[in-house]
């Protein structure tokens, strides 16, 4: 008898760039059979009814629904296709920002510092209806603990960004051939096109205080697209990668401190 698989939901456009199989969008729209707007009507009204304090969708994309594989996805693993809902708080007029990053990030195995994810609600929706609901690491909104926080001028907020993204990247354009890691020849560039600059909430904690609290603080995410130039000779020659929800940088808007999204803090 064979085992049962297990399906699950992810974005199109990251399955997409990996596997040329899968629909392109016009086709993936016509199969969905159901419009975003009309989908998103029938997200809102389950959030609706969960009660959730200030939770709005502010994200939204195509997902495709794989079936459980020991290997490569193959077409006959697709077992169904949508739209993906990504609500977050928006708490005093603003919203904490989406991203892809849903933090937990432990520096080693041995470290004991518990890690803490981020509140994720996502709403899987097909021409069927509501599919699948996940919400993950429920908040518990506290009180306001500073109003009317004085925040840095954005040209400094830009002047930590331009020079955070350089020492962030010098590791990715180290040659590490000679350290005896398995690794190839390195990148000779990578070159960031910026087209989206978000201000809004994100969650930060103090590992050493415990895992039981945390302040939303205000900050500004990079997102756009990167290029990677492998060089004359390398036949892959250059590398567009787009992930529309993954911030490149984030930065606390009163401080000018760079939030690590991995860790929370």
């Amino acid at each position: 008898m064979e085992e049962s698989r297990r399906s699950l939901w992810t974005d199109y456009v990251s399955m997409k760039a990996l596997y040329s199989w899968l629909p392109d969008e016009e086709k993936l729209v016509s199969d969905i059979g159901i419009s975003m707007e009309d989908a998103k009507k029938i997200s809102d009204e389950k959030v609706s009814g969960l009660n959730l304090e200030g939770m709005e969708m502010t994200a939204s994309e195509y997902a495709v629904e794989m079936g459980g594989h020991s290997g490569i996805p193959r077409p006959e693993d697709l077992k169904n296709v949508g739209y993906c809902f990504h609500y977050t708080r928006k708490l005093n007029g603003i919203p904490i920002t989406y991203t892809t990053e849903r933090g937990g990030f432990k520096e080693n195995a041995n470290s004991e510092i518990k890690p803490w994810c981020y509140e994720a609600l996502d709403i899987y929706v097909t021409k069927d209806g509501i599919d699948t609901v996940s919400f993950l690491n429920q908040y518990e909104i506290g009180e306001t603990k500073v109003d009317n926080l004085e925040l840095m001028p954005f040209s400094e907020i830009m002047a930590i960004y331009e020079k955070m993204m350089t020492i962030q990247n010098a590791d990715v354009l180290t040659d590490k051939r000679g350290s005896g890691e398995d690794v190839g020849a390195p990148m000779e560039a990578r070159t960031y096109r910026i087209d989206r600059i978000v201000f809004g909430y994100s969650r930060i904690y103090d590992p050493k205080a415990g895992d039981s609290a945390g302040l939303l603080v205000p900050v500004w995410d990079f997102f756009g697209e990167y290029e990677n130039d492998f060089g004359e000779g390398e036949k892959t020659g250059g590398t567009l990668v787009r992930e529309e929800y993954n911030s490149f940088l984030t930065i606390n808007a009163v401080d000018g401190t760079v939030v690590n999204r991995e860790s929370g803090y």
